[in-house]
């Protein structure tokens, strides 16, 4: 009789609990997921705009967009948008799957050949246009001055041409390219850079300064380094964030490498010119493969930023308290603390993921806390030693404006941080259960602990 009872408690569990999945399986398969309209997986859906390319929605009077949701396994939903009057419309119509390939492929051939822009990722192009646009400024002045002409109509013709140039050409040349925010930010990085290094390579090659090589050399390190920087990111896949902090550790490896050499103390004059080079190409090479480990964000990289700017300031102007250290002291101490703030930096972005407007705010509270730190010094200083007071308050105070605003954004990154990588879900169904559930049942041979579902989370 207990045998009984016990099979029969035990039956009606499992309905209940098939009658559960089944509500959940309805539930489930009510839901609507939102597919792709182009058998590349690019396009979700089609604007008033992008049909005016494609043609696709004429009939339509007012047309406002097109999308395709899933409903079924294999039955879809159209859903049209147009405006009657002052009011929304929407209309739909089911397709089968067959239906849904046909529309894509339709889709797909039309942005082939009428608009192959609207499948490609320019968020970045933007940026890098108005940057040209500035640069041209530059390259105008530096192509007068490598031509050198006798005419002074040549020479403003020139510098007016290039300068225009400088945004119709690159206009041009990426209409049909991506150019994500990474693209553009690791292209510019170079394009700013490379003038840099273009006179460093200059000096270090022996070309004198009143030549037309120095103003060559940042010209070609200049475009060179930026089509380069480019590529690279495009091919690679480069975020904004590992983009930015590629460019940061290239930024701090070339003062480091000034650093190293007037720690040296090396004489020759082309030593410095070769050990910030070194620097700058071990930096990027650095910031490479810390990006491979690390995810930055953009804002991770103006934090990065700050940090090591921070790390070489404070102990340089703790430096001040010893009157009598020598000057390769300082060298030392500013080189140890940018590696140390770059480092503080990384564990921080490792961490907590800020946004861009997270990362320059704590750069500018940075800034305005070294500020205020500077002004209350100027009133604790006097006379000859008052340079103390104002470096050394300058750095406290620009140390708590990035601990204040840095602890205020991490105090939300945490939470998820820590939700999202220590915490993990696992569910289990056992199947086998409820056909082996009579007759182990009889024999007496369910152990405790069997069920048809289990669930544990782990913290």
């Amino acid at each position: 009789m207990l045998l009984k009872l016990n099979l029969k408690k035990a039956i009606m569990k499992t309905i209940c609990i098939s009658c559960l999945f089944l509500i959940i399986a309805l539930a489930l398969r009510a839901q609507e997921r939102q597919v792709s309209l182009d058998n590349q997986g690019k396009v979700t859906s089609i604007t008033a705009e992008m049909d005016r390319e494609l043609k696709l929605f004429q009939d339509y009077p007012d047309f406002k967009e097109a999308s395709v949701f899933q409903t079924g396994d294999s039955v879809f939903s159209l859903e049209i948008v147009c405006l009657q009057g002052k009011q929304l419309v929407k209309t739909k119509k089911t397709l089968t799957y067959a239906d849904l390939q046909a529309l894509r492929d339709s889709v797909s051939i039309r942005i082939s050949r009428n608009a192959p822009e609207l499948t490609l990722n320019q968020e970045g192009r933007t940026l890098m246009l108005v940057t040209n646009s500035l640069l041209g400024f530059y390259y105008g002045g530096a192509l007068s001055n490598i031509l050198d002409f006798k005419d002074d109509k040549l020479t403003v013709t020139t510098y007016l041409l290039t300068a225009g140039a400088s945004f119709y050409l690159p206009y041009a040349l990426t209409k049909d390219k991506n150019v994500t925010y990474g693209d553009a930010i690791l292209g510019i990085y170079g394009q700013t850079r490379g003038i840099a290094h273009g006179l460093l390579v200059s000096d270090l090659l022996g070309f004198k300064w009143d030549s037309s090589m120095p103003m060559a050399m940042t010209l070609i390190g200049s475009l060179s380094e930026g089509i380069a920087g480019y590529l690279i990111a495009d091919k690679g896949g480069f975020s904004a964030g590992r983009s930015a902090a590629i460019g940061t550790y290239s930024d701090f490896g070339m003062g480091i490498g000034m650093l190293t050499y007037g720690l040296l103390g090396i004489e020759k004059e082309k030593g410095f010119d070769a050990f910030a080079l070194v620097g700058a190409a071990s930096g990027l090479v650095i910031g490479h493969n810390l990006s491979k480990t690390t995810n930055y964000t953009w804002g991770d990289a103006f934090m990065l930023n700050g940090a090591g700017i921070l790390g070489g300031y404070i102990p340089v102007s703790l430096m001040t308290l010893f009157p009598d250290a020598k000057e390769k002291a300082y060298f030392l101490v500013a080189e140890l603390g940018t590696v140390g703030g770059l480092y503080a930096g990384d564990v921080l972005a490792q961490k907590f993921d800020f946004t861009t407007k997270e990362g320059i705010f704590i750069d500018l509270s940075e800034s305005a806390g070294g500020l205020v730190g500077s002004g209350i010094g100027v009133l604790l200083g006097s006379g000859k030693e008052a340079y103390k007071s104002i470096m050394i308050c300058g750095g406290l105070g620009a140390l708590t404006g990035f601990i204040l605003t840095a602890g205020a954004y991490s105090k939300n990154a945490r939470s998820t941080a820590a939700f999202t990588k220590n915490v993990s879900f696992h569910f289990n169904l056992n199947p086998v259960w409820l056909f082996n559930l009579a007759g182990r049942q009889q024999a007496g041979r369910i152990p405790a602990n069997a069920s048809l579902l289990s669930a544990n989370i782990r913290f």
